[in-house]
């Protein structure tokens, strides 16, 4: 971000700097500098603005994925891969920020609104001098992208959707074809927030779809009917890695639904589904999909839990009586 801009901005509206550094801000779990920056939950919830932090799903080509790790070439944040049975998906996923910051005042309001651009760039890393080769990337949304978000009993017969391309550019089409629906006004900021934030739960939900496809991929070789004597002790292995990814990936989705269930001041439990009235209900949106990560999360645990017996059967002897014990054990436990 063009740090004159920055100050510009900052200095007029009087924004707090943790606006603009917390955007900039990309922290791995192999960072040593010390990387993350924790905020009480007080502080969380008094925040001046919204940061939310979901994941787009894209279709990276082959040439590609073989280079891993790779990074987006304008932002610095890693594109994540998924092996699922010992292959690379093809389908890689890029955390994109999104942060809001809106203000009221006797002349109106302003809307400040600094997100990530589309994925067109990536940085593959160079064995030889360590700075890596920049090369473009022909970004495909993830089979479907999100699905649309009004309700059907409002009337809104699209001719065509938002284009996909990046957050910034859905929500400017949002913004200038359904600013007008029932319900909705300029009078106050409210309707970017509402707009951005139905936009980055569909992420989310979309996101949830591919990771669940994922785990059921990962647990098609230990169906009831699977031969486990005919897993080798590799394969095991590379599954129970598989696994330990998706369950850490799982723990940080469910980390960052929290904390805009915080910002927003909303409880961490199920929604009363009773109680929405509306299409614009962001509320129950994030609490479901709280819940359901957390779920999809106790389903990769279960999984690996099971992959760690495996192993465990597999790495011992003698092994016809162990994988056989483990069968018993694992149909118990699943069907």
């Amino acid at each position: 971000m063009n740090r004159d801009v920055a100050t510009v901005l900052g200095d007029h509206f009087r924004m707090h700097p943790s606006f603009f550094t917390n955007y900039e801000r990309t922290v791995t779990t192999s960072s040593t500098s010390g990387g993350s920056c924790s905020v009480l939950t007080s502080g969380l919830a008094l925040q001046q603005y919204l940061s939310m932090s979901p994941r787009i799903l894209v279709t990276l080509p082959s040439s590609l994925i073989k280079h891993a790790p790779l990074r987006c070439s304008e932002t610095g944040r890693y594109v994540s891969l998924t092996r699922v049975n010992g292959k690379l998906d093809s389908v890689g996923t890029v955390k994109r920020k999104c942060f809001v910051w809106n203000k009221l005042s006797e002349d109106g309001w302003t809307s400040i609104v600094i997100c990530d651009p589309g994925l067109r760039n990536i940085v593959t890393r160079n064995e030889a001098d360590g700075r890596g080769h920049v090369l473009p990337v022909g970004q495909q949304p993830a089979e479907a992208a999100y699905v649309d978000f009004f309700a059907a009993d409002i009337g809104v017969t699209a001719e065509q959707g938002p284009p996909k391309t990046s957050i910034a550019d859905d929500l400017c089409f949002y913004l200038t074809n359904y600013s007008s629906l029932p319900g909705l006004t300029y009078e106050t900021p409210d309707i970017v927030s509402l707009f951005l934030q139905k936009i980055v739960a569909s992420l989310y939900l979309r996101h949830l779809d591919q990771l669940r496809k994922t785990i059921a991929q990962a647990q098609s070789p230990m169906r009831w009917t699977s031969d486990f004597g005919t897993l080798g002790l590799a394969a095991v292995e590379a599954n129970w890695s598989d696994c330990q990814t998706l369950e850490r990936r799982l723990q940080l989705h469910c980390l960052d639904l929290e904390g805009i269930l915080v910002q927003l001041r909303l409880p961490l439990e199920r929604p009363d589904l009773r109680k929405i009235r509306s299409w614009q209900d962001v509320a129950a949106d994030f609490q479901m999909l709280y819940h359901q990560y957390n779920h999809a999360r106790s389903w990769v645990e279960k999984l690996n839990s099971s992959m760690t017996a495996l192993a465990a059967c597999q790495a011992t002897t003698p092994l016809e009586g162990n994988v056989s014990g483990f069968i018993l054990w694992f149909r118990s436990r699943w069907f």
